[in-house]
């Protein structure tokens, strides 16, 4: 997710800190996971 999405995101939930830091650990996670799948694939 890039980063003016989860922008857009957490301005339009309205989150607070704690909840918006805990949304952007989450999108880090999952680029993570999508990167190693692209990778696992292009090795294939």
């Amino acid at each position: 997710m890039k980063q003016r999405i989860l922008n857009a995101v957490i301005g339009r939930l309205s989150l607070r800190p704690p909840q918006a830091e805990s949304l952007s650990r989450l999108t880090r996670s999952l680029e993570k996971i999508e990167k190693t799948k692209l990778y696992k694939c292009s090795e294939a």
